[in-house]
């Protein structure tokens, strides 16, 4: 899992806040059953293993993703940033 954030293309440094440097997280939940995907994401959270400030990039196939990812973060008072359909499966990205 890559813990850095970076702009290559902009040539700026990783972000940080306090002491932590801010990462894209990546997630692929695909063949999980659901609601499996949004408890995995949630155990990371609670396990410290997304922070806050991180992006997260999920990607998952079971039919209730979009719909189980949207009530998280309006539970957890988490930015969803977009949902793609991908056609076999769906990618989102959210901060953390």
């Amino acid at each position: 899992m890559a813990r850095i954030f970076q702009i290559p293309a902009l040539g700026l440094p990783p972000i940080h806040q306090g002491n932590h440097q801010l990462a894209t997280v990546r997630i692929d939940a695909r063949g999980m059953k659901c609601p499996l995907p949004v408890l995995k994401l949630d155990a990371m959270v609670r396990a410290l293993e997304v922070k806050p400030g991180d992006t997260v990039s999920m990607t998952a196939d079971c039919p209730t993703f979009e719909a189980d990812l949207r009530k998280w973060c309006q539970r957890h008072q988490k930015t969803l940033l977009f949902m793609k359909d991908l056609g076999s499966h769906k990618q989102a990205e959210l901060l953390a």
